[in-house]
């Protein structure tokens, strides 16, 4: 009985405001969002974290040295496609 008595005193009109609310903030955010690099941008972030992944293993497999994988990992695919060229018959694909 007590539990109905709490229930009736809830305000809705509080609640879709709230709501309301909450979907205008979002609704902002998603349109901020739409405008970055990652999303609709020229160059999606995530290959460019990927080509930034490889650069950085192939830079260890070759020089073992965290200065060079840096540098390297700054040139995402640059780096991954001079990699290939350069070590193509020394590379192992499985």
């Amino acid at each position: 009985m007590a539990e109905e008595e709490d229930f009736e005193e809830f305000d809705t009109e509080q609640e879709e405001t709230t709501i309301e609310e909450l979907e205008e903030r979002l609704q902002e955010l998603e349109s901020r969002l739409g405008q970055g690099i990652g999303n609709g941008g020229a160059f999606p972030v995530g290959i460019y974290g990927l080509g930034s992944i490889l650069a950085a293993i192939l830079s260890w497999d070759g020089n073992r040295a965290i200065l060079w994988a840096a540098i390297h990992c700054i040139f995402s695919w640059l780096y991954v496609i001079y990699s290939v060229i350069v070590r193509w018959e020394s590379m192992r694909f499985l």
